[in-house]
């Protein structure tokens, strides 16, 4: 895995499904096959060949395929990595902030540029190198790029808010574990919250507690996936309540922490 970004080239030659989840990172999916069904939130598309995929942080979404023969890349990155790699993206990754069409549909020839992208992409991944950091920035500079004049909306922010809000997420998700509330984030920062409030749904859309809700989710299903029990995976992403969490768990996943730990939730892929 590169220090920027995670991508693969997936096959699979049977039907597949990955179940509701969600993450810290960015995802871009880029579907080669059709008829695959795609669920963000509560909308639900079928893809085409050529169909882009935008997840962002902490959104809840669902890949499942009935095809014989699949194939798609995926794509994670953590933008404030990157933009502290190289501050040259900022406004590439700004671009990528809600509200956007989380579907774009590319002709022909663009399906056929972002393949050879991503091919380099994953090219630039393979090395260790950190003389290669270079090559590996820029090959998803490119990517991003290229995708970000197809989003239907763009919402920019300026480099001020850009900072502070990125300053805000930063600290949150480092204290998840802690007793974290709206009050002591605008303590600490030293702004109201009424303008936390106004800040988030600007730039991130959710409320600052559904944020702190979904990133604690987000860091429970992690740790129930890598074998923590439950009340380990409650205590450790912040919950000061197992029957809370369970409940929260359940509200937002659709199942329970036990079942989501007992299931399988990714399928055997071929990495490319």
């Amino acid at each position: 895995m590169s220090i920027f970004y995670d991508i693969s080239s997936r096959n699979s030659n049977d039907s597949f499904s990955v179940h509701t989840h969600l993450h810290d990172n960015y995802e871009i999916n880029f579907m080669l096959t059709e008829g695959v069904e795609i669920t963000v939130e509560d909308q639900t598309f079928v893809s085409q060949k050529g169909t882009v995929c935008l997840f962002p942080p902490y959104s809840l979404h669902e890949v499942i395929s009935h095809k014989k023969i699949y194939r798609r890349y995926v794509l994670n990155f953590n933008d404030l990595q990157i933009t502290q790699a190289c501050g040259a993206l900022e406004p590439i990754i700004s671009a990528f902030k809600k509200p956007h069409a989380p579907l774009i549909s590319l002709s022909e020839e663009d399906t056929e540029t972002l393949i050879n992208l991503f091919d380099a992409a994953l090219d630039a991944s393979i090395s260790d190198s950190p003389y290669d950091d270079y090559k590996k920035i820029r090959a998803l500079g490119d990517i991003l790029h290229f995708l970000v004049p197809l989003l239907k909306e763009k919402s920019l922010c300026s480099p001020q808010n850009r900072n502070e809000i990125v300053n805000i997420l930063t600290y949150i998700n480092a204290h998840l574990h802690e007793n974290i509330t709206v009050d002591s984030i605008s303590k600490h920062f030293g702004v109201n919250s009424a303008t936390l409030w106004r800040l988030f749904k600007k730039y991130v859309v959710l409320s600052p507690k559904e944020y702190i809700l979904r990133a604690r989710i987000g860091v429970a299903s992690n740790l129930l996936i890598n074998g923590s029990s439950i009340s380990d995976a409650a205590q450790k992403s912040g919950f000061n309540s197992y029957s809370h969490f369970v409940r929260a768990f359940t509200q937002h996943m659709g199942i329970t922490p036990n079942q989501y730990a007992k299931r399988e939730s990714h399928i055997t892929i071929t990495l490319k």
